[in-house]
This record gives C-alpha cells, sequence and structure tokens, in this order.
C-alpha cells in the first residue's frame, strides 16, 4: 500500500466515523432547512385588513342564508345516493315543515323508480330578510344546468326544457338548535 493509498484509506474511515457519530447522537446529514415563513408572516399580519364583526341581526341573515346552502347540499346527496338515510333531511329542515315533507316525497320516489341525481346544484346567489324574530325568507337563485337525474339505464328524466337558474323561496326558522329550512317554494321564474 502506497502513502497515497493509507492516506486515502484514512480519510475515507474517518469520514465514516463522522457519519457514524453524527447519525448515533441524532443529527443529520443533511444541512439545515432554512425557514422564511416566520420572517414573512410576521409582515403579512401587519398589513392583513381587520375582520369585521357583524351585528346580531346581520349574523342572523348569513345564518339563515347558510341554512338554505346546507339544505341544498344535503338534498344534493340523498338525491345522489340511494342508499343514504332520508333521516338526514332532519339535520337540515324542521321536522314538521313542509320543506321536509316535500323533500322525502321526491326523493322516495325517485328510490322506488331507481332514479338518482348526477350532478350538484349550486346557489347563484341569495338574499335573505327577516320576517319575524325567528323566521327568515330567503330568496335563492338556484342553478340546477349542471344537474341531471337518470333512471337505473342512465338516461336522463329530466324535461328537456327545464329552466337552468329558477329562484326559489326558503322560509328559514331559528330554535334554539339552529337555523333549518321550514318550507322550499320554487318561484318558476329564470333568475
Amino acid at each position: 500500500m502506497t502513502t497515497r493509498t493509507q492516506a486515502l484509506a484514512g480519510m475515507a474511515g474517518l469520514a465514516v466515523s463522522c457519519l457514524v457519530l453524527v447519525t448515533a447522537c441524532g443529527g443529520s446529514t443533511s444541512p439545515p432547512a432554512v425557514s422564511t415563513t416566520a420572517r414573512s408572516s410576521s409582515t403579512t399580519s401587519a398589513t392583513s385588513a381587520p375582520t369585521q364583526t357583524l351585528s346580531p341581526a346581520e349574523q342572523d341573515l348569513a345564518s339563515a342564508k347558510d341554512a338554505v346552502s346546507r339544505f341544498v347540499s344535503v338534498t344534493d346527496a340523498l338525491g345522489s345516493d340511494p342508499y343514504l338515510n332520508l333521516g338526514k333531511l332532519s339535520t337540515v329542515a324542521t321536522a314538521s315543515g313542509k320543506a321536509i315533507a316535500h323533500q322525502r316525497f321526491i326523493l322516495t320516489s325517485e328510490r322506488i323508480q331507481q332514479e338518482k341525481q348526477v350532478g350538484k346544484t349550486s346557489i347563484v346567489s341569495s338574499q335573505a330578510k327577516a320576517t319575524s324574530g325567528s323566521s327568515f325568507d330567503v330568496t335563492a337563485c338556484i342553478d340546477v344546468s349542471k344537474t341531471n337525474v337518470v333512471d337505473k339505464s342512465g338516461k336522463s328524466v329530466v324535461a328537456a326544457d327545464r329552466l337552468p337558474r329558477v329562484q326559489y323561496t326558503y322560509k328559514v326558522t331559528k330554535i334554539s338548535s339552529g337555523f333549518f329550512v321550514d318550507d322550499d317554494t320554487v318561484g318558476g321564474q329564470a333568475c
């Protein structure tokens, strides 16, 4: 073995020893990561706009609109999956209201005929107004253009002249456990 080979072998052995020592002590052979998020987050929070607080009346109107959004979402899910329990309607509609009875009838009819919804309904816009301390009317423009109802062979059962967007009026009731849809009425007009 030459002097040069002995020196290289010694350096290789030293490198392996250092690697074993660092690894055994819980260290890492890679360089530490440099974080820039701490610096940027402090400047971001200083320039962000303050959050706006809603009055109780404004919060009630927002909650009434949210109740309609949840109602549409749940009815979409129930129409799309015939194995979901229709009891989910009680999480978004009052038990004695017309909306729950109406949706149960529609969904049960679809299930008996082996029809199901494909696609999702969307709310284009909505406005809420209080009709009393615990009742609200929510007028919503519902877009069904990306929604279809098909039979078991996949054929659409929706009328060809169906409007892509229709105005609905929802009656929403505020009770101790939250806001729930009591009635849903189609306005019949495009929006």
